[in-house]
């Protein structure tokens, strides 16, 4: 039987009874408990029956307590774990950014640039390990003399390619180092490595040496188009010897270092992850060397032909292709590390370029981003901070750097657990002042990774209410709180990103169509959105967003609508309008309006030949010879638009001046039997201006356009001189111009009037109730027409004159009329 024993060298650290053993069947498990951080030797002896035995002695290490979590597993053999590969067979494979020597222990752990392999549920030692070195070209002296290189400054090939980022495509996984210099600003060419590794074998294929050259000359000759030296990365590379400014993690956020890298979508480009410098944004001016002035922005840049650069022997200078630099708003951070999962979106551990306190922008956070960039190539969008807890496990809760990346959610935005990994190589996990990077023994270094949650995106959702022929109501609702933020866009328009809705922009950078600043909006709580300004029946989109207050945008909310069709103009239908005669009656006019029922109302746009009047102005009275316009109007309803105007003109003619036709009282004329009626057409210029004497209205010359305005009554002449009606008319004589008294004539009953100097009597019209009501002229004068032969002998004896005598006291010869009576108005 064997027996197993173990003391501890400290009882301060670890007391022997803080040692348990379990023996089973020579299999001995020991439980140590630690009362102390520290060290302490456990010395393990075993003895046989025969008081044969053997002794071994475990380096035994007592760390802090370090901001544990459940979620928290600790790997051991190396401390600063800075980029995750997670392989298909479950294993993580960690790379490593220092390169220590294999320590004294005799463990299996070998030394200098090693990735190993882990079981990420279980942690502790490594379970595979690969070791690039002998294939890389290290430690190479006549590389600081290679004439290739430049910006050297106190150079030396030290063996350590401080790797820092890594993927895998396909079967071939790639790395890469930091390209950085060294924390003293001093060139270290070994760090310039960028190489392949079959994953079947876990053999390295090639590798490439110039890629921090090939940057340097790419910005420095403008090959990007933004101006020579833009982004500032010959300053930011240069070595110095023992000048802060040339540190990677200088505080003017200028250095250099590589600290991320992943494919794009397609897996056609390398994105090469910056941690420094930061640059600045697209539109502003260009950065200046080792100053922090205008460095708000991380940077990507684009590798167009990265599977063919690595080579057995470093490749050839100038030989990397670049694409357009992209520029990421990280709040003022770095990339520390960059991971795409299959649907081809990225997590980004974003820090800051230089040390970590744990107040932003010094401090770490992730962020989504879906890999768009805008319409110029040079500014990523649709960057989300995420919902998750990265404080709780690094600076200052712990000493550890999150760096790395081995799960993530198959879709960002459902949120889900990720796996972080931390560089924990600057912790002094063990109270002595020693940073683990720097403990002599490999099993006493560790690093850890934690389960992060990762909130699903927030969302806002859009509910129309209400339509309008320009625009649409709509009500809002979020899962946070913060500013919501809506455009709306053409409904065949690309979808913008959030930012571009913050902004008001469509996706292209155009403006919106329309779009509101920022509203406030309770998680929960329905806001309002009113959309106007719109055309009319057409189709559109509106895009919202919240954005909280610590920067977390939701996810872009589409909603389709189409305005109304909008208010059509209502109708008036009214037929046209036929020529009418001067003289006749007043006319009523008529239309059909549309479904408000308020009536149509009328009004005359030519007063001067036409005048409206009566209810709704639909009477219409004719003044002169012209085109008479009337205009139709009608009212609209709430909600409904007045009708569109309608007008209709129609010309205004004279009376006939011979033949057998009156104006009647439509507008057209009667049939006058018998000779008919005449009106005297060469009475133009014969008369001088004179006042109708039967009429109330001034006239100017009294031809047969005055005898129509006067409107004299011809109904009394029909009604009174019929065959029949024992009615005669009564001749009297007067003097045209004298003032002496008119002389009434005995009434001689059946009497024909008295012949004029032509020998014809005015012929008899036929009484019909038509022709009277045609015949009837708006004044209530009775006359007859007559025909005057003039006395003075130098006019023809024949001319016929108006049936009516100036009041002139001139003389103008004698004039004949009849007069007929009649009974009063």
């Amino acid at each position: 039987m064997v027996t197993v024993t173990a003391t501890s060298s400290d009882q301060a650290v670890v007391a022997d009874a803080g040692i348990q053993i379990t023996n089973d069947n020579g299999n001995a498990t020991l439980r140590i408990t630690p009362t102390k951080v520290g060290y302490a030797d456990i010395v393990v002896t075993l003895t046989a029956s025969n008081r044969a035995s053997i002794t071994r002695t475990i380096r035994y290490a007592a760390s802090a307590n370090t901001a544990a979590t459940p979620g928290t597993r600790w790997f051991a053999g190396r401390s600063d774990g800075s980029s995750a590969l997670m392989l298909p067979s479950g294993e993580m494979l960690v790379a490593d950014d220092e390169a220590p020597a294999k320590d004294a222990s005799g463990n299996a752990l070998s030394g200098g640039n090693a990735i190993f392999g882990y079981q990420p549920q279980t942690g502790g030692l490594p379970v595979s390990q690969l070791v690039p070195d002998g294939s890389l070209g290290l430690s190479n002296t006549a590389s600081c003399s290679n004439g290739g290189f430049s910006g050297l400054a106190n150079c030396k090939a030290d063996g350590e390619v401080d790797l820092e980022s890594s993927f895998i495509v396909g079967d071939r996984m790639y790395f890469a180092g930091s390209h950085s210099n060294n924390k003293n600003g001093r060139s270290r060419p070994d760090r310039w490595r960028f190489f392949a590794v079959d994953a079947a074998t876990g053999k390295v294929s090639g590798y490439y040496q110039w890629l921090r050259e090939d940057l340097r000359n790419w910005d420095q000759k403008n090959l990007h188009g933004l101006g020579a030296d833009y982004l500032g990365l010959v300053a930011s590379s240069d070595g110095g010897d023992n000048n802060p400014l040339k540190a990677p993690e200088t505080d003017t956020l200028s250095g250099f270092s590589i600290e991320g890298s992943t494919t794009s979508p397609d897996d056609a480009q390398l994105w090469l992850g910056f941690r420094a410098p930061l640059v600045s944004a697209p539109g502003q001016s260009a950065v200046e060397a080792d100053k922090a002035t205008n460095r708000t922005h991380a940077l990507v840049i684009p590798v167009t032909n990265y599977a063919a650069l690595p080579g057995a022997s470093g490749g050839s200078k100038n030989s990397a292709t670049f694409g357009a630099p992209v520029r990421l708003d990280l709040g003022g951070r770095g990339i520390r590390e960059i991971r795409k999962n299959a649907n081809g979106e990225y997590l980004i551990i974003a820090g800051p370029p230089n040390g970590a306190n744990g107040s932003a922008p010094r401090d770490f956070r992730l962020f989504s981003w879906d890999g768009r960039v805008s319409s110029n190539g040079l500014l990523a969008l649709n960057v989300r901070q995420l919902a998750a807890d990265v404080a709780a496990f690094t600076p200052p809760r712990t000493a550890c750097s999150a760096e790395g990346i081995g799960t993530l959610p198959a879709a960002l935005a459902q949120g889900g657990a990720a796996t972080i990994v931390s560089d924990c190589g600057d912790a002094d996990f063990y109270g002595d002042g020693k940073a683990a990077k720097d403990l002599g023994f490999a099993a006493w270094k560790k690093f850890r990774s934690d389960s992060v949650n990762i909130a699903a995106l927030p969302v806002v959702t859009l509910a129309q209410t209400a339509t309008t022929p320009s625009g649409a109501d709509f009500s809002a609702q979020g899962t946070q709180t913060g500013m919501l933020h809506a455009v709306v866009l053409a409904a065949n328009a690309p979808v913008p990103s959030w930012e571009q809705v913050k902004a008001g922009q469509g996706a292209t950078g155009e403006a919106a169509l329309w779009s509101t600043a920022g509203i406030a909006l309770t998680a929960g709580e329905a806001g309002r959105l009113s959309v106007s300004g719109l055309a009319a029946d057409t189709a559109f989109v509106a895009y919202a967003i919240v954005v909280s207050a610590d920067g977390v945008a939701s996810l872009v909310a589409p909603t389709a609508f189409r305005t109304g069709a909008g208010a059509t103009t209502p109708a008036i239908q009214w037929g046209d309008l036929p020529t009418r005669t001067l003289g006749s009656a007043p006319f009523t006019v008529s239309a059909t309006g549309n479904a408000s029922n308020n009536p149509v109302q009328f009004a005359s746009s030519t007063p001067g030949v036409c005048q409206s009047s009566g209810a709704n102005g639909a009477s219409i009275t004719l003044l002169a010879v012209g085109t008479c316009t009337i205009r139709a109007t009608q009212a609209g309803t709430a909600g409904s638009p007045d009708a569109a105007p309608v007008q209709r003109s129609f010309p205004v003619q004279l009376p006939a001046s011979t033949g057998s036709t009156l104006p009647g009282g439509d507008g057209g004329s009667a049939t006058v039997t018998g000779n008919g009626w005449q009106f005297a057409d060469n009475s133009v210029g014969r008369y001088p201006p004179v006042q109708c004497r039967h009429c109330r209205m001034a006239t100017g010359l009294c031809n047969r356009r005055a005898l129509a305005l006067c409107s004299w009554a011809a109904q009394a002449v029909l009604r009174r001189a019929s065959p029949g009606n024992g009615l005669s008319p009564r001749p009297q004589r007067r003097r045209c111009g004298s003032s002496a008294r008119r002389r009434a004539m005995p009434r001689r009953t059946g009497m024909t009037p008295r012949r004029s100097s032509t020998g014809h009597a005015p012929a008899a019209a036929s009484r019909s109730p038509t022709a009277q009501t045609a015949m009837r002229i708006a004044s209530s004068t009775a006359s007859s027409s007559i025909r005057c032969s003039s006395s003075n002998p130098r006019r023809s004896p024949n001319r016929r004159t108006l049936p009516v005598c100036p009041r002139s006291r001139r003389s103008h010869g004698h004039c004949s009329r009849l007069r007929w009576p009649v009974s009063p108005r």
